[in-house]
């Protein structure tokens, strides 16, 4: 019978990591079909990177373009809340139950 939760080398640690990281799987989905605890999974991270090993970023989605970040102007954000807490009081719906 096989172990339970062998031993690995931070060699075995570091190509582990890769295959996860290159297999276009969520973290916890990989770790899910290969029976490592996500929790272990990101200790082994954490200790790697702290003895300065390069460990590859995780795949979140197939977007693969650069995100950009849209500064909202606090005034529209202020005024749509006073428009929601207007309604609210007053009992208007802001959606139409159908059925």
């Amino acid at each position: 019978m096989p172990k339970k939760n062998p031993r690995r080398t931070d060699k075995e640690w570091l190509d582990l990591i890769q295959e996860c990281r290159s297999s276009g799987l969520s973290d916890k989905c990989w770790c899910q079909e290969h029976h490592i605890h996500t929790s272990n999974f990101y200790y082994q991270i954490r200790r790697l990177r702290q003895k300065a090993c390069e460990i590859p970023e995780p795949v979140h989605s197939s977007f693969s373009g650069k995100q950009e970040v849209v500064q909202l102007s606090l005034i529209v954000l202020t005024s749509l809340l006073i428009i929601f807490v207007y309604y609210s009081l007053t009992g208007f719906q802001f959606f139409h139950k159908i059925g």
